[in-house]
């Protein structure tokens, strides 16, 4: 290694190559290569002060000089890179090489600390420090890491502060945990963990960005420029291999993946800054602040009226006021009515286990992992199994304090809010031993309030964002104030200003009465797209100011200069089922009755131009994210549809408004139904159907066919009476199911049931699944006899499946008939079994009915005649599993003085028994999910549910039964006793939940240490420790142990 030495007189040459064993203290330079650099041919040559980068080399040595240090090193002077030998070399030594440094000076060429009008010293500083090119370059990484001692400086040599001093600004440049910034070793920090620091890196030469991780997993491998990023990583990986587990890194990954199930921090950032001055009643305020210092596990409710800035208070809270520390981690999820995956709660607990496994890699212990990873196809979608692992990980003893902020609580799905409600009741009402906080933002709705009806009102503090005082009241106003200042401001500049106009503005804004940050934001941005503002004008728009947030959402439509497209596409956004894309929102709007496109489809134009058009049309009432079409707010849906829950503001406008509850849901179903059947109407799904390939595949080659084919029934029966008669036609050659068109989007549709494509479907089925009551009319009159086919895959009738969908209007027209008395009719169906019919499973339309809790389609099917008293495939009867259900509705009606019924508990046991032993997964499902069940309980025989579906070899039911989190201790039981009895059957389905590897390696090296031939067989023959035996073989033979290399390899 070779140094430079800063002599007396001021002079820096460089010494000899010394020996690695015999180094004086040193300090090295750490920097961005800019222009000029002085290399090490500059120092040999004596031209090095000729340079712009030689001021980088004096002051480090200058620098060092101050702290006593004679010696220092740069790259660039030190390495003669011509020698490829003394390259390779340096590469391989240069995290020792800063690990060694006493001092490591990071110089910062693009921060300052002067201010760039005046010349003079400034603290403001930060914001470019935190921006720094130096936080993106792959080499620096290791030099942030590998010194005991990192020091930064502003480009005029000032002192900003150390690595522990700074490690706040660092840690959010670089998502680098504060463990790995304080030192601890690099072996803590698994290998997929320390890769993702470089991810955002980047180098000049694209290898290095593998090359400079050599220190960071201590490897080395040959320099092959010229071989590609790809190429050295793969060897760079193979290298990390040969010493580390790679198949656990890989489960590592793949469980980090499946919780990522959204962008949540690019969602988090879709809400705007809090203004400076803004939100700072709220963080002082006494109940915040008692919950946020406590030391053990608290909640708090923020509620607020819409447009009261709850999203803006949660985004600051997260990025500023409550930032993840050693001992804190915080962690977040924003939901969002017109996101699908943002109003479920199962996403919000897969992002926040994310951000924790993300910020504190320990927490994914290797249980945790075996547990998830042995979950894989159903954790994701669990409530209990997510659940119960937040509580696992908080427990640990290395958690600290973790907080979770769930924002707009109130746009969550119905059911899972529930969830949520009950967790949290019963995770605050007993008093903890961790540290796990919950903020929740929402509005002030009744039904979230009930929904914490099992906290006293000491457990669930509550902070209303409109204030509860009059001193609150002014914080808040003023607050408000200060938001209105600085977006005049701004606007001000964007148009050019003067003083006065913005002067006129601002007065006029803050006259308003009950002013919320929506109605700033709303009426700025409508003054903003004004086409000329000139002080006349200023004038006039301040002193017509919407007085509420309703006349400015009606200001904004009423300068639409397509005021009927406007209409058509709010009527699509509101009524969409999803949010429908720029592309899919174009053919909608094209599309007309009769068109028939080619086979390329309809020239829909360029999707940027159709965005801007979109805006033009809508104004900011619409915003497009990620090519998706969404309603500005949340309260925009409200002012439009006649049927909103809530008034924006009770006290009512001055005037009418030609735009508010201007939308008819029915009027917006009827414009979506009618543009999906034409859409399933054009021929080229005739001439060109669905054949061999993937549902999916083919809907993303066909515009609006994966909408149109999930959601036009759904449409469709939101219709009035005489429209659905009127559309029958068009209905029924949709629902030929003998056409190709039928099989096309037929099959793309049943991608979102989760049971197998039933095949030989009538159209009487079709038309009774999904409810179509006018079709099914015209059909049940054209051919009778359809009434008693099954199809050939569930032998399920047009009556199953209506049941159990829940028709009730379809089930009267299924067993009424023209002409005969109904009497007549009731015989004639008791007498063909046709009510009474069963599946393949055993199970006739009434318990489907029962499982669907339809009581109207309940009541109907009795009166016909179906029995309440017959048997499925595992003993279940609509009777039972109404009561397990808790359906009261229901049971009374199937209950009669001639009905013998078991106690619930027996109805329950009974049922879980028999469904463990056949492996009927709906019915363990829907068991699981009432609160009636014990799956510890065991029949006479002293067996569980739990053996036996092991033992029958039923192994998605083994996942759900252990996926409780109830039976560890006896699911590691039974696996011993299985092994000890030979029973593979067993071990198999217990060991293919992967939630027992540990016990399973533990009983195979026991049976391998002992000799037990018979044990080893057993388990190996698995075939679930294939790479656990060879692990097992290499121990063994690596330590001379004879007898269980022998038993493994018998």
């Amino acid at each position: 290694m070779r140094l430079l030495e800063r002599r007396d007189n001021g002079e820096i040459r460089l010494t000899e190559d010394l020996p690695n064993g015999r180094l004086p203290p040193y300090a090295i330079l750490s920097h961005t290569w800019g222009k000029e650099e002085v290399l090490f041919e500059d120092v040999t040559d004596g031209t090095a002060k000729n340079k712009a980068g030689y001021t980088k080399v004096q002051f480090c040595g200058d620098q060092a000089g101050r702290d006593g240090l004679k010696y220092f090193w740069q790259d660039t002077c030190c390495i003669q890179k011509s020698n490829s030998t003394e390259l390779q070399e340096a590469i391989n030594m240069m995290f020792r090489w800063y690990s060694g440094a006493a001092k490591c000076y990071v110089y910062l060429a693009d921060v300052s600390t002067l201010t760039s009008s005046t010349g003079n010293a400034s603290s403001n500083w930060e914001s470019a420090f935190r921006g720094s090119r130096w936080f993106t370059r792959g080499w620096t990484l290791q030099e942030l890491i590998a010194p005991t001692s990192v020091e930064f400086f502003s480009r005029e040599g000032t002192r900003l502060g150390d690595r522990k001093s700074l490690e706040q600004y660092i840690h959010r440049a670089t998502g680098i945990p504060f463990g790995a910034l304080r030192g601890s070793p690099l072996s803590e920090f698994r290998v997929s963990e320390r890769m993702a620091w470089v991810e955002k890196r980047n180098t000049t030469r694209e290898e290095d960005k593998a090359y400079s991780l050599f220190g960071l997993f201590d490897v080395q491998i040959p320099l092959l420029y010229g071989e590609g990023e790809a190429r050295a990583f793969k060897r760079l990986r193979e290298e990390i291999d040969r010493g580390s587990s790679p198949a656990w890194e890989e489960k590592e990954k793949e469980i980090l993946r499946r919780l990522h199930t959204l962008p949540y921090q690019d969602r988090k950032d879709l809400n705007p800054d809090r203004v400076p001055g803004t939100c700072d009643w709220f963080v002082s305020h006494e109940l915040f602040r008692a919950w946020q210092e406590s030391k053990l596990s608290r909640i708090l409710w923020v509620s607020a009226d819409p447009g009261c800035g709850k999203s803006v208070l949660a985004k600051h809270l997260v990025d500023s006021v409550l930032p993840t520390t050693e001992s804190r981690t915080v962690c977040y999820f924003f939901f969002k009515d017109g996101f699908d995956d943002q109003t479920s709660v199962t996403s919000a607990l897969c992002c926040i286990l994310h951000q924790l496994f993300k910020q504190k890699c320990k927490l994914l212990s290797d249980a945790i992992l075996e547990q998830l990873d042995a979950d894989r196809e159903i954790f994701t979608k669990s409530f209990s199994g997510l659940w119960q692992t937040l509580i696992r990980v908080a427990k640990e003893d290395s958690a600290g304090e973790i907080v979770c902020i769930l924002d707009a609580i109130d746009e969550c799905k119905d059911q899972g809010w529930l969830q949520l409600a009950k967790a949290l009741c019963n995770l605050y009402g007993t008093a903890t031993d961790f540290n796990l906080k919950f903020l929740l933002t929402s509005r002030p709705y009744d039904e979230i309030r009930r929904g914490f009806h099992r906290l006293t009102l000491s457990n669930l503090p509550i902070i209303h964002l409109s204030g509860e005082s009059d001193a609150e009241l002014r914080k808040i106003e003023r607050e408000i104030d200060i938001f209105i200042e600085a977006r005049v401001r701004d606007i001000g500049a964007q148009l050019t200003l003067e003083e006065d106009e913005q002067g006129v503005l601002l007065r006029e804004l803050v006259r308003v009465p009950n002013r919320t940050y929506l109605w700033v934001h709303l009426t700025l941005d409508s003054i903003k797209s004004a086409i000329s503002v000139n002080r006349q004008e200023i004038s006039k728009l301040a002193s017509r100011l919407p007085k509420t947030v309703d006349e400015a959402y009606d200001g904004i439509l009423s300068k639409s200069r397509e005021p009927e497209t406007a209409v058509k596409i709010l009527h699509i956004v509101v009524a969409a089922s999803r949010p429908l894309t720029a592309r899919e929102m174009s053919f909608a709007l094209v599309l007309r009755e009769n068109h028939q496109p080619n086979d390329d489809g309809i020239d829909l134009g360029p999707e940027d131009r159709f965005c801007r058009d979109v805006r033009q049309i809508c104004g900011l009432f619409v915003t497009i994210i990620n090519s998706r079409i969404y309603l500005l707010h949340q309260t925009a849906r409200e002012f439009l549809v006649q049927n909103s829950r809530m008034d924006l503001f009770p006290q009512g406008t001055p005037k009418a408004l030609r735009w508010k509850h201007s939308l008819q849901p029915q009027e917006s179903h009827f414009i979506l139904a009618e543009i999906c059947v034409w859409h399933l109407l054009l021929d080229k799904f005739k001439t060109n159907p669905l054949r061999d390939e993937s549902p999916s595949h083919y809907a993303d080659d066909h515009t609006f066919l994966d909408y149109s084919a999930k959601n036009w029934a759904a449409h469709f029966r939101e219709l009035p009476a005489e429209t659905k008669k009127d559309m029958t036609e068009q209905i029924l050659r949709i629902c030929d199911t003998r056409s190709q068109r039928f099989q096309t989007w037929f099959r793309i549709y049943w991608t979102t049931t989760n049971i197998d494509f039933p095949t030989n479907f009538t159209t009487l089925m079709a038309t009774s699944y999904f409810g179509l009551e006018a079709a099914v009319e015209r059909v049940r009159k054209k051919d009778g006899s359809d009434l008693d086919s099954l199809d050939d895959t569930h032998y399920r009738s047009a009556l199953s499946w209506a049941a159990g969908n829940g028709f009730d209007g379809v089930i009267r027209l299924l067993i009424e008939s023209t002409g005969s008395s109904f009497e007549i009719l009731k015989r004639r169906l008791r007498r063909r079994g046709r009510v009474n019919s069963a599946d393949k499973y055993g199970r006739t339309p009434l318990t489907y009915a029962v499982w669907s809790s339809n009581a109207i389609v309940v009541k109907l099917l009795l009166e016909v005649g179906a029995k309440v008293d017959l048997k499925d495939e595992i003993g279940g009867t609509p009777l039972s599993y109404a009561v397990c259900k808790g359906h009261e509705g229901i049971v009374k009606l199937l209950f009669s003085k001639k009905t013998q019924i078991d106690s619930v508990d027996n109805i329950v046991k009974e049922l879980l028994f028999s469904a463990a032993i056949k492996g009927d997964e709906a019915v363990v499902e829907l068991l699981l999910g009432t609160s009636r069940v014990d799956i510890r309980m065991t029949d006479k025989f002293g067996q569980t549910p739990l053996s036996h579906a092991a033992k029958g070899g039923h192994g998605t039911v083994v996942e759900m039964l252990l996926a409780t989190g109830k039976i560890d201790t006896e699911a590691k039981g039974l696996l011993f006793s299985a092994t000890q009895k030979r029973d593979e059957a067993t071990i198999k389905s217990l060991l293919k939940t992967g939630k027992l590897n540990t016990e399973a390696k533990e009983l195979l090296f026991s049976a391998a240490k002992e000799g037990d031939e018979a044990t080893v067989k057993s388990l190996l023959r698995t075939s679930e420790f294939n790479t656990e035996a060879k692990e097992l073989l290499f121990s063994a033979a690596k330590e001379g142990d004879e007898v269980t290399v022998k038993s493994l390899l018998r």
